[in-house]
């Protein structure tokens, strides 16, 4: 059967480990990127098999077309998972996810554009229908029973004001009244500034990135107090250039936030692809957190998403033009 391939690039990646909808977190150095080489059908269109690296060993979860399939066997290297009976001929995303261990987690693959059967051209749009007849009008229904008496209307309005009298003379000063009683207590006011505040770190040293597990890039790491009721914003950028000379090199490089010492996957990533030995590219990334009350550290890391990939060059120090920056700005709600 032929088999299209379309390379799917996902734009931005980012991470929490402590949100409040659910988690997806691993150590770093427990998550290599799964990656899907090839995906076709066998001769008899039942089942899928799909060839990659970093399958792990563990049952993993195929999704085809957002439909998750049954995996018949696994390995490393290879998943062979059944197809729905009747499926259509269509180009569909393939992704596969990698429980991590001791977790409920998962790391998916990037997205796999992979065609089932032959798909044809579309037909010609068909002829509008004719307006059906207007149907007979319906009998008209029986009158309902009578209401109960209602109840007393309410009172009239009251009469003009009559013209105001003479004024007459005035009395004799009385004795202060007794004080009335302490009224209601208004409402709470709104919630100060107390407790915002805003950090930014930046780039120490460049990181080579040579390796498909994950590396904190250094300097951008920054712990911070979070009080009770309030949202972190928190925003990275940076530059990465393939560590070679060589000309065709290519270097992708995927860029992640860390939260606490855990990776989190289920935000978008940035991904990098450097073509060529002088090309630079920059990430840019920014998301809201909201984590528990106390200290927590929020860094981040870099990894080769391919492992046949040149190793990159990522961030810097002070004058370098691939330095990276971290800012965490904390806001009441």
């Amino acid at each position: 059967m032929n088999r299209k391939r379309l390379a799917k690039a996902v734009v931005l990646a980012v991470v929490v480990s402590v949100l409040r909808g659910g988690t997806a977190s691993a150590q770093i150095a427990q998550l290599p990127v799964p990656q899907i080489v090839r995906a076709d059908t066998d001769v008899s269109f039942t089942q899928l098999l799909i060839d990659g690296i970093h399958f792990g060993a563990a049952l993993p979860t195929v999704s085809l077309g957002g439909t998750t399939l049954t995996v018949v066997s696994n390995s490393d290297t290879r998943i062979t998972a059944l197809l729905p009976p009747n499926v259509d001929p269509a180009t569909y995303s393939l992704i596969v996810s990698v429980p991590v261990p001791r977790s409920t987690l998962s790391v998916p693959s990037l997205p796999f554009d992979v065609t089932i059967g032959a798909v044809g051209p579309q037909g010609p749009k068909g002829d509008t229908g004719a307006t059906g007849a207007q149907g007979p009008k319906g009998d008209t229904g029986a009158t309902g029973l009578q209401g109960a008496k209602g109840d007393v209307g309410a009172t009239g309005q009251a009469g003009a004001q009559g013209p105001q009298g003479p004024q007459g003379p005035q009395g004799a000063q009385g004795s202060p009244g007794p004080q009335g009683p302490a009224g209601p207590q208004g409402p709470q006011g709104v919630r100060g500034t107390t407790g915002q505040n805003a950090f930014t770190v930046t780039g120490t040293g460049s990181l080579v990135v040579s390796e498909t597990t994950f590396v904190l890039v250094p300097g951008l790491s920054q712990t911070v107090d979070v009080p009770a009721g309030s949202v972190l914003y928190v925003s990275t950028d940076g530059g990465a250039v393939a560590n070679s000379g060589a000309p065709g090199v290519v270097s992708t490089v995927s860029v992640h936030l860390v939260i606490d010492n855990f990776i989190v996957t289920d935000r978008p990533f940035r991904l990098l692809n450097i073509f060529g030995p002088s090309t630079v590219l920059n990430w840019s990334l920014a998301t809201t957190l909201e984590l528990s009350p106390g200290s927590h550290t929020i860094a981040v890391a870099a990894v080769l998403a391919q492992a046949a990939s040149t190793p990159a060059l990522v961030s810097g120090p002070n004058g370098n033009a691939l330095q990276g920056q971290l800012t965490v700005v904390i806001l009441n709600r």
